[in-house]
């Protein structure tokens, strides 16, 4: 086990001895061996900071890996990519000797682990993917492109982000509150470059027919182009083993509705 940074409510854990490996936390002692990633504005510390107190620490052992430019990889550069992301996660199940895994992604990282779908079918045992951008993108015009580049340094374009990716259901405490967990954990630079992964990538052929058993949640208020009625379609005809579920939401349902989003990963993910 490696050691490190102290662990949200478990064991402290992270890898010091290679410049360029990814920072993560252990939570949890079970049998269960999940790696947890997080979205494009937050490190995993605050994407779950809120629901990881409702997932069982007997039954699981959760690796919460933080993405480049972000959280305890804030300081590690590269090329921003799904395929660069996945080969990270390869590295720590190597680095933890799991084999076999499964792994939760949420909205971008939602994308990247259907890319661990792809290139590494053989050690996945369930994927949860929460309000994710699916594996064909979220394209954008050139002004919206702009808009989203701008919210990793605009704290207005940011907040005004934080309200579409909610509906507006939330006052301004909502934005301000992310706002100061994205400026206190996130490498601006990369978060403006992970924003062409998200909006430009498409590897959906690469996942077509993938029989690994995958969850999908969605947020019923979530942006409208990320909702179940817009992308529901597209991963039913990719994925035969696929499960739905729909948190009372926006895109945050682990923070919006951690009881539920934590009770339904947990459900799907430990099988008797």
């Amino acid at each position: 086990m490696a050691s490190g940074a102290i662990g949200l409510h478990g064991t402290a854990a992270r890898a010091e001895d290679a410049l360029d490996m990814v920072g993560y936390t252990l939570h949890g002692r079970g049998p269960k061996r999940v790696i947890v990633l997080h979205d494009w504005t937050v490190d995993c510390a605050g994407d779950y900071g809120m629901a990881l107190p409702f997932f069982s620490e007997d039954l699981m052992t959760l690796a919460l890996v933080d993405v480049r430019g972000y959280g305890k990889s804030k300081s590690i550069t590269g090329a921003y990519t799904s395929a660069e992301i996945a080969e990270d996660v390869r590295q720590v199940a190597d680095r933890l000797g799991w084999n076999r895994f499964s792994i939760v992604g949420h909205s971008m990282t939602g994308m990247a682990v259907q890319k661990v779908m792809a290139v590494m079918p053989d050690r996945l045992e369930r994927v949860v993917a929460a309000t994710p951008i699916p594996t064909s993108g979220f394209p954008l015009d050139a002004d919206s492109f702009a808009f989203f580049e701008s919210m990793a340094f605009d704290d207005d374009a940011f907040r005004n982000g934080m309200h579409a990716l909610t509906s507006g259901r939330y006052g301004r405490g909502w934005a301000e509150f992310k706002l100061a967990q994205n400026r206190s954990s996130v490498d601006p630079e990369a978060m403006k470059a992970y924003t062409t992964m998200w909006s430009k990538e498409d590897f959906s052929a690469d996942v077509a027919g993938n029989t690994t058993p995958i969850l999908v949640v969605y947020g019923a208020h979530d942006n409208e182009g990320l909702r179940q009625s817009a992308t529901g379609e597209a991963f039913r005809s990719w994925y035969p083993k696929l499960t739905m579920h729909v948190c009372q939401s926006g895109h945050y349902p682990m923070m919006e509705a951690s009881v539920d989003y934590a009770n339904a990963v947990q459900d799907f993910l430990v099988v008797e």
